[in-house]
C-alpha cells in the first residue's frame, strides 16, 4: 500500500507504533499510551490524556483518496519537519518537503509542533504570509 502525505507526493507506508493503534470498523484511534509516547511525547501528561479521550477516529481510507489538484506545483510551500515525530518518519517529512520545493523549518518536536512549539509554528506561518504578500501570490 502507498500513502500520499503531501497531495501528489506518494511515499511508501512506513512503520507506525502499531501496538498503540486500535483498529475498529468505524475508524482507528491511538491508545492513551500511544498518544503520550508516540504522538505528543513532548506535551505534558495532562494534555495527552485530554487528547486521547477527545480524539476522533482515524479513517484510513482518506489516505487512499486521489488528489486531483496539487497546489504546491504552482504556489510556494512551507513545511515544518518534526524532528522527533514518531508517526511520520522525519526523513520522510524532509523528502516530502524537498519534493514540493518547500521552504523547510526543522523543529525538535513530536507530531504536534503546533501544540508543543506554537510560537515557532506561528513564526513560520507569518514568514509565509510575508513572502506571499511581497510576491502578491
Amino acid at each position: 500500500m502507498r500513502v500520499a502525505f503531501a497531495p501528489g507526493v506518494v511515499a511508501p507506508r512506513h512503520n507506525h507504533p502499531g501496538e498503540e493503534i486500535v483498529y475498529e470498523v468505524e475508524g482507528s484511534y491511538l491508545t492513551p499510551e500511544g498518544v503520550a509516547r508516540d504522538f505528543a511525547q513532548d506535551l505534558p501528561a495532562r494534555e495527552t490524556r485530554v487528547m486521547a479521550v477527545t480524539q476522533g477516529p482515524i479513517f484510513g481510507k482518506t489516505f487512499d483518496e486521489r488528489v486531483t489538484n496539487t497546489v504546491w506545483k504552482s504556489k510556494p510551500s512551507w513545511f515544518i519537519v518534526a524532528e522527533k515525530d514518531r508517526m511520520i518518519q522525519p526523513d520522510l517529512e524532509r523528502a516530502m518537503a524537498k519534493k514540493i520545493n518547500a521552504k523547510t523549518t526543522t523543529l525538535p518536536t513530536s507530531h504536534v509542533p503546533m501544540l508543543s512549539r506554537p510560537n515557532d509554528v506561528a513564526t513560520v506561518i507569518l514568514a509565509a504570509v510575508t513572502a506571499v504578500k511581497q510576491k502578491d501570490i
